[in-house]
């Protein structure tokens, strides 16, 4: 052989194939000084007897790979020429030979080059049985295996972080890296909670808010903590990892001191989680429910507790109960009933938000059935809806109003119209006095009326002319309010069309236009209504709290 490490190759191969692995058992270098001369001695790795270091620690009920295997090899330099010489001392083993050497401690061991291979590959984020299959595709013949793979990493690691612990070093790479993280500490030295997240992450959280996993990996990780990781879902139900935090354990404390660090990513009220989804762990489940207490409210069945502020109803249900839930828009309340009786209710505290059903179960294989209308509820709707209507109703006839008020209202509309006779009856006792300007313009505006509903109009427009000769310069001032009145968009017809239309229409029309002559009139819409008449208007655009239009016609049909 050329050289001593050709001898320990052919050796190792040799032993290889055998079913057994060759190791030094003993070697020494010529150096030149007496007594140091070059050799190798080469057995079986079983060979010998094991030695216990401490002997006062001597453990009986654990076995040894050793076994006094005397197969042997001694290799030395050629006398007076070059290379390696190997002599056979004994080529007989007291053991099986095995089949495959996969997994073997000696015949697994990496190469520095391999050792390489990993280092690179770990920086770059390959996973282990990747490294793995990489290593096997280079060298046909590697006995390494998985387990010596995660070793390696591990060394690698300790061998970045140096002096550091595992957390230092993660803070370390946290502060360079820049990502958002929270923390609190023990006794001022001991890392108790940690959150953290990337940049992008955040803005994530902020566009896709709708649905959140939340969930724990229960120590599974080389810091020996809790694992708590939050992953959003996006509209195209992809997932991203939204944040994590490392917690001392699994206590509702330090659960919530997460999730409101989470809940610190979202920069608009408006835009929190709208579904958390979670597994049956009850500290996380109540923690969810403190944290984000103003977005969920529920009957929970067990304690019987309201939870949109924790009150607590003593009504639990069980299998074989009907549970129902609603909304009351006229309280702005959720109800909830059981086996068709009212339960009770809770503020609504989610008007601006979505509202999603949801029900919660807390074992496998529970069955359900639920019912969203498709056939009659236990619940007596109808009756509920009439007991909330009398209560409405109540509640308004509670609201006092002065006489003043009403008085004022039909004041004004007479005074609006231009019934003269009738205000002048009716206001025998005038709150505000009126001008003499506006005794002037009602009189008139009185005589238009009854010319126009008499149906002499040619004798009204003969009078507006007279009174307010301004119409010829401002004339299409009073097509204006024709058209508001009537409806009709071409100007040319208008007055053609006054001869047409209902003299109501057209006396209204008039009276809006005198008014509207009048300098301290602010708005020309103004004139249009009397304020009785806008306030009717705003009610027609109302809702009632039925859901059903507000009909002027039909309250008065009702009392007649």
């Amino acid at each position: 052989f050329g050289t001593r490490d050709d001898v320990l190759v052919w050796v190792r191969s040799v032993a290889h194939e055998k079913g057994f692995v060759a190791i030094i058992i003993r070697s020494d270098t010529y150096t030149g000084r007496r007594g140091r001369s070059s050799f190798m001695l080469i057995g079986c790795e079983r060979s010998g007897q094991y030695k216990c270091r401490n002997k006062e620690f001597v453990r009986r009920d654990t076995g040894t790979r050793k076994c006094g295997c005397p197969f042997r090899l001694h290799g030395k330099p050629v006398l007076g020429g070059e290379g390696w010489m190997v002599k056979l001392i004994c080529g007989m083993n007291n053991h099986e030979l095995a089949k495959t050497l996969v997994g073997h401690l000696y015949a697994g061991r990496l190469t520095k080059d391999e050792k390489n291979i990993i280092e690179d590959m770990t920086k770059s984020m390959v996973k282990p049985r990747n490294i793995l299959l990489t290593l096997k595709e280079h060298n046909a013949n590697s006995c390494t295996t998985i387990k010596q793979i995660y070793n390696a990493r591990s060394a690698y690691r300790s061998s970045i972080r140096g002096a550091d612990t595992e957390m230092q070093h993660l803070m370390k790479l946290l502060e360079r890296d820049q990502y958002i993280h929270w923390h609190r500490l023990k006794d001022e030295v001991v890392v108790r909670d940690l959150f953290w997240c990337h940049p992008d992450a955040v803005k994530l959280c902020n566009a896709c808010h709708l649905v959140f996993f939340i969930d724990s990996t229960y120590k599974t990780n080389r810091y020996r903590l809790p694992l708590l990781d939050f992953v959003g879902v996006t509209p195209t139900a992809m997932t991203f990892s939204a944040g994590f935090a490392y917690l001392e354990a699994e206590r509702v404390n330090n659960i919530v001191w997460a999730l409101e660090r989470f809940r610190g990513l979202f920069l608009r009220h408006d835009r929190l989680p709208l579904v958390i989804v979670t597994d049956r762990d009850l500290a996380l489940m109540n923690a969810v429910k403190t944290v984000w207490e103003d977005l969920i409210a529920g009957h929970e069945s067990s304690h019987g507790v309201l939870y949109s502020g924790d009150e607590d109803t003593g009504s639990t249900f069980l299998s074989g109960d009907v549970i129902g839930a609603g909304i009351n828009y006229s309280t702005n309340e959720f109800f909830f009933c059981k086996n068709g009786e009212l339960v009770h209710s809770v503020p609504n505290n989610l008007s601006n938000r979505g509202l999603y059903p949801t029900i919660a179960v807390l074992s496998q294989h529970e069955e359900m059935h639920v019912n969203f209308g498709q056939k009659p509820f236990a619940f007596n709707l109808k009756d509920f809806e009439a007991r909330e209507r009398r209560k409405q109703q109540q509640k308004i006839e509670e609201i006092s109003l002065s006489p003043q008020v009403t008085y004022s209202l039909i004041r004004s509309y007479l005074l609006h119209s231009g019934y003269e006779d009738t205000f002048n009856s009716f206001d025998v006792v005038p709150s505000s006095p009126i001008t003499d300007e506006q005794t002037n313009t009602l009189n008139h505006r009185s005589t238009l009326r009854q010319l126009i509903m008499n149906g002499n109009v040619d004798g009204a427009f003969a009078k507006v002319h007279e009174w307010y000769p301004q119409i010829v310069e401002v004339g299409s001032q009073l097509c204006i309010y024709l058209l508001h009145y009537y409806g009709c968009y071409k100007f040319e017809l208008i007055f053609k069309l006054a001869y047409e239309m209902p003299l109501e229409v057209l006396a209204n029309a008039v009276n809006a236009f005198v008014l509207s002559t009048d300098p301290h009139m602010e708005e020309a819409k103004d004139c249009l209504h009397s304020p009785l008449e806008r306030l009717l208007k705003q009610l027609t655009a109302c809702k009632r709290y039925e859901g059903e239009d507000f009909l002027v016609e039909k309250e008065f049909s009702k009392r007649d």
